[in-house]
């Protein structure tokens, strides 16, 4: 990828992730709760950007890490257009609810492939507005990501009018992230932008190359060293640590295996305060709850 599309992609991430958080004022020292559902287009059409997007996606989760203070960040995901999904629900699954849990969401996203289908946008974010439980209160931050490309209106029993009303009424903001080759069509990229603009949210455009090169740079070999480092921290317990950790580290190959720039990406979510590992991790909770005292925990949970 070129030094110009990469960075044109972080400005077109930066500017939809300022836009929501600038809606949203946080009262000092008080957080608060930013649920974030993210749709992910799988039809054949985006072979060779599947990847790309992917590493955007999870760009925009590490990006919300920066707010102050720091939020109870739960995150849900959506795959559409592939061509194996239930036509009766549009070709729109469900991979996981809104979570705290991101090695999870984690795993789910970049298990996701691509094959053929119809990729109906408004259709996945009716669902996502109307199947997540939402975090109900005013305070709250509540945003959809719909990342595809080809026209946003093809959807021939929902409407994009009709899903703007909803996520309204629901006070989500939906940001949409039009995929491209090249140069954007005018006659694609219309109903994207008529869909973020009418439900709050913020448009952008993402140019990609026909391959995306991964550089490697010189920390590269440090950053795998100092991740081995904080993995030693996580300490398993109860009855699901084991497993827990076992993601963890699976997870953290599946980045290594997507190149320099996913695995990065992976370890900035681990090292920031919204990767939650209390509830299987001794260490992380001793740390969170001053209350919690190791001696009273059964010694099978150990």
């Amino acid at each position: 990828m070129s030094q110009a599309h990469r960075i044109s992609m972080f400005l077109c991430l930066t500017l939809v992730i300022g836009h929501a958080a600038s809606s949203w004022a946080a009262p000092a020292n008080e957080s608060k709760s930013i649920d974030v559902v993210l749709c992910l287009d799988v039809s054949g059409s985006m072979e060779g950007l599947i990847e790309v997007a992917k590493v955007r996606l999870w760009d925009i989760v590490n990006e919300l890490a920066r707010a102050k203070p720091i939020p109870k960040l739960r995150v849900a995901l959506y795959s559409y257009g592939h061509s194996t999904y239930s036509p009766k629900e549009g070709w729109v699954r469900k991979e996981m609810n809104l979570t705290e849990d991101l090695d999870a969401v984690y795993q789910k996203l970049n298990a996701l492939t691509i094959n053929g289908g119809e990729e109906y946008v408004a259709r996945v974010s009716h669902a996502a507005l109307t199947q997540q439980p939402w975090a109900s209160g005013k305070d709250a931050l509540r945003l959809i990501f719909v990342c595809g490309n080809e026209p946003a209106d093809q959807d021939p029993e929902v409407s994009l009018s009709i899903v703007s009303g909803l996520a309204k009424e629901k006070s989500v903001l939906i940001n949409t992230i039009y995929c491209n080759w090249g140069r954007a069509k005018p006659n694609e990229r219309d109903g994207w932008k008529r869909l973020a603009e009418d439900a709050g949210g913020q448009f952008a455009v993402i140019e990609y190359e026909r391959r995306l090169h991964m550089i490697e740079t010189p920390f590269d070999a440090e950053l795998n060293q100092l991740n081995g480092l904080l993995n030693e921290t996580f300490v398993g317990y109860g009855s699901r640590g084991g497993e827990r950790k076992e993601n963890q580290l699976r997870q953290d190959a599946n980045a290594q295996s997507a190149g320099a720039q996913a695995f990065a990406g992976r370890v900035n979510t681990k090292a920031n305060a919204l990767y939650r590992s209390a509830d299987w991790c001794i260490v992380s909770r001793a740390i969170e709850d001053p209350k919690f005292d190791v001696n009273q925990l059964p010694p099978a949970d150990l």
